[in-house]
């Protein structure tokens, strides 16, 4: 039996904070003699306040689900294949 991913647990934040998430980039390109492309990038990705832990328990939808029509709330409530199937052993708590 694999215990993979089970029983992954952090505190809490208070409901208060407003989670939200940054991100960035900057590339450059330049050529070179010969025709020769130098080309490099960048991506930065940076989530503060974000729930954690044990939040699946929580209504993370909030006052922000009036915007949406009933089947779009029914599409985020419903559940999707396990990625994980046949990947995983099937008697551990990813391969259900």
């Amino acid at each position: 039996m694999s215990y993979l991913g089970d029983a992954i647990r952090a505190p809490l934040r208070g409901m208060d904070a407003t989670p939200y998430e940054q991100t960035w980039s900057v590339g450059f390109q330049h050529e070179l003699p010969g025709k020769i492309i130098v080309d490099a990038n960048y991506v930065g990705k940076k989530g503060t306040k974000l729930y954690f832990g044990g939040a699946s328990s929580l209504n993370t939808l909030g006052p922000e689900i009036e915007k949406y029509s009933p089947s779009q709330i029914s599409d985020m409530l419903s559940f999707v294949p396990n990625p994980f199937y046949g990947r995983v052993p099937q008697d551990g708590p990813l391969g259900g």
